[in-house]
C-alpha cells in the first residue's frame, strides 16, 4: 500500500491526467478507456460516492474559515506545549477513510487556568464523570466549546469577560470555534 496521503493523492492526480490526456488523444484511445471507466464506476466501487465525498470535502476545505467580525480582542484560552489534533480533514487509519475534525486538541499542564476566547455568555456546562466542558455565546455570534476541564469555575448564564476563568483544564483541552454556518478554523487564535 501506497504510504502517505500526499503520495496517493499524487498518484490520483498522475493516472487522471493520463486518463484525461488519452480521453484527447484519438478516438481509438476513447474506445480502449471509456469503457473501462464505465466499468469502474458501474462497479460496486462506490465511486459515485466517493466523488461526492471528494467534492464536499473540497467545498469545505477551501471554504474561507470566518474571522471574527467585531472589534473584539481574541484570545487564546491558555497556554499549551502542543498540539495533539489539528481542526480539519485528516485519514483516519483504524476506520480507514477521510474524517473532519472541527476543533482543536491542546496538550496543557494540569490545572491550568482556562479563558474564555472571546466575551460573551455561558450557554451550557456539561460534568460527565471526570469529564466536564463548557459552551460559550459569544456577542458577535459565535459560540466556542471548551471540552476536557477538570474543575469549572463560572455558572450557566454567567456573563464572561476576557479575565474571568472559566475553570482548570486537565492534560488536554478540546476547543472547538462556530458560527452560522458551521465549525471556524481556529488556528489564527494559536499563532
Amino acid at each position: 500500500m501506497i504510504g502517505s496521503f500526499r503520495v496517493r493523492l499524487l498518484v490520483v492526480i498522475v493516472i487522471t491526467a493520463l486518463v484525461g490526456f488519452l480521453m484527447q488523444a484519438s478516438n481509438s484511445s476513447r474506445a480502449t478507456v471509456e469503457p473501462v471507466i464505465k466499468y469502474i464506476i458501474g462497479t460496486d466501487y462506490n465511486v459515485e460516492q466517493a466523488v461526492s465525498n471528494l467534492a464536499a470535502n473540497i467545498k469545505d476545505h477551501f471554504r474561507t474559515a470566518a474571522p471574527v467580525t467585531s472589534e473584539m480582542v481574541v484570545q487564546m484560552p491558555c497556554q499549551f506545549t502542543g498540539i495533539d489534533k489539528n481542526y480539519g480533514w485528516f485519514f483516519n487509519l483504524k476506520a480507514n477513510k477521510q474524517e473532519f475534525y472541527p476543533g482543536i486538541d491542546l496538550r496543557v499542564e494540569e490545572n491550568s487556568l482556562v479563558r474564555p476566547v472571546m466575551p460573551g455568555k455561558v450557554d451550557k456546562i456539561t460534568i460527565d464523570g471526570e469529564q466536564r466542558s463548557i459552551r460559550i455565546k459569544h456577542d458577535n455570534g459565535q459560540v466556542s466549546l471548551y471540552e476536557g476541564l477538570k474543575e469549572i469555575l463560572v455558572n450557566e448564564n454567567d456573563q464572561i469577560i476576557l479575565d474571568s476563568v472559566l475553570g482548570k483544564s486537565g492534560q488536554n483541552l478540546y476547543f472547538e470555534l462556530r458560527d452560522d454556518n458551521g465549525p471556524v478554523d481556529p488556528q489564527f487564535i494559536f499563532k
